[in-house]
């Protein structure tokens, strides 16, 4: 329950949805590298490039939610 605690704070649950976008962002960034590098058609890049800014955005929302309902609570 030690983590209830930590996210009443807004403070920390501003820093921590900050760290989980970078994460994030790094994340997106390190994909797309390997896609670009190892993925020769030109398609498949493109489907496997939006499908991972799909995943990421819809894990930064989940995240959100996340924080925000335990703040509610």
């Amino acid at each position: 329950m030690g983590f209830l605690v930590f996210f009443k704070s807004y403070l920390n649950s501003f820093v921590f949805i900050i760290m989980m976008f970078s994460m994030l962002l790094h994340a997106k960034i390190g994909c797309e590298t390997i896609i670009q590098d190892y993925i020769s058609k030109p398609r498949l890049k493109i489907f496997l490039k939006n499908f991972i800014t799909f995943i990421n955005l819809f894990s930064l929302l989940l995240v959100i939610v996340a924080i925000v309902r335990l703040n509610i609570i």
